[in-house]
């Protein structure tokens, strides 16, 4: 049994603790060594690319769809 920090609080608590003794919060085992913000950050990347992308399509549809209504109007 070792010590380890809470990634909330900070505070030390067992490393065989499922939840935090002194702020509630619920232990991940194998990822107590990771900061909660760190954690948290990893989310942003996928929807990014998906924004990206839906934006790009929202954007570049309306141009081709136009280029070729007007090079068909003008034969």
């Amino acid at each position: 049994m070792a010590l380890i920090n809470c990634p909330e609080c900070g505070k030390e608590i067992s490393d065989t603790c499922d939840v935090c003794v002194h702020c509630g919060y619920k232990i991940k085992k194998g990822n107590t060594n990771q900061p909660q913000a760190r954690r948290r950050r990893k989310g942003w990347l996928i929807p990014v690319i998906i924004g990206a992308v839906l934006i790009t399509i929202f954007l570049i549809a309306p141009a081709i769809i136009y280029l070729l209504w007007y090079l068909s109007s003008t034969h």
